[in-house]
């Protein structure tokens, strides 16, 4: 996408103070019912001892997170505000790169890992969180459309190594 898009967009965004403060807590909130599901996800499993499928709801996400960090020094590329000269909605405590966006790639590694081990419900509600904090990132102006579809691929394909466990 064009630049001139994301700067559009932003205005938009700000233009309506309900939309914007949606996009915000929906950010923060989204982030927070992943977690609370992660780990009733780990806990659920230490109760079973499913201790393997723990192991891997463990591990696979950790993998994943160091693989996307990787990435983004790789391909450092810029976040939209950073190039567009955008205010954006999303706080950001720093200007770290944005490719792949590590909130969707562990969002999506966590929904794709729980469903993996039989925790549908969790798995559910992460994975359609994961979906609309993709939303979230692009209308805060921290991520580009393809940062937040990296990431969802990435931690999809991730979330399969599940099954190894």
């Amino acid at each position: 996408m064009k630049l001139a898009w994301y700067q559009k967009l932003n205005k938009h965004v700000w233009g309506s103070k309900a939309l914007a403060l949606t996009v915000l807590i929906a950010n923060e909130a989204l982030t927070w019912i992943i977690m609370v599901c992660y780990g009733y996800g780990l806990i659920k499993l230490l109760v079973r001892k499913e201790f393997r499928h723990f192991a891997g709801l463990v591990l696979v996400p950790l993998v994943t997170f160091v693989i996307a960090t990787w990435l983004r020094k790789e391909f450092r590329q810029k976040r939209p505000y950073m190039r567009a000269g955008i205010r954006p909605v999303v706080r950001k405590e720093s200007d770290s790169y944005s490719f792949p966006s590590r909130h969707v790639t562990s969002a999506f590694v966590i929904g794709a890992s729980l469903a993996g081990t039989s925790l549908a419900g969790p798995a559910v509600i992460v994975l359609f969180c994961a979906l609309l904090l993709s939303a979230a990132r692009v209308l805060g102006g921290v991520h580009y459309i393809r940062d937040v579809a990296a990431g969802a691929v990435l931690g999809t394909l991730m979330g399969l190594l599940i099954f190894i466990f």
